[in-house]
């Protein structure tokens, strides 16, 4: 598993000594059958960051390290409802994969 960090490099506010996150992501790497595919979680984008290229850069960045890995595919989920993700996918050119979610919720959060 991979986390993916965006930072605010121009802003001075500093968290630890560190520049501000603005946005983050996790790749998972997964071995199956058909071989090595990639699961992203959590693609999140502070909302003053968005539309400015920071979700951009961290797709590129996760799909450029899946290539250099020979992941053969990436999978994630997207709720409906999230209508500027999915319209963020579909600019993208990035296939919308026609499958059925399941949950198993085995203990309550």
């Amino acid at each position: 598993s991979v986390i993916f960090l965006a930072r605010d490099t121009e802003k001075p506010e500093l968290i630890f000594g560190d520049p501000m996150i603005v946005g983050m992501a996790s790749l998972h790497f997964i071995q199956t059958l058909a071989g090595l595919t990639g699961q992203l979680e959590e693609v999140v984008v502070d909302d003053k960051y968005r539309r400015r290229g920071v979700a951009t850069m961290l797709y590129q960045a996760m799909f450029e390290l899946a290539r250099k890995r020979k992941v053969v595919e990436v999978y994630w989920t997207s709720q409906a409802r999230r209508t500027e993700a999915n319209a963020f996918y579909e600019k993208m050119g990035i296939e919308k994969y026609p499958t059925n979610v399941y949950r198993a919720k085995l203990n309550s959060a």
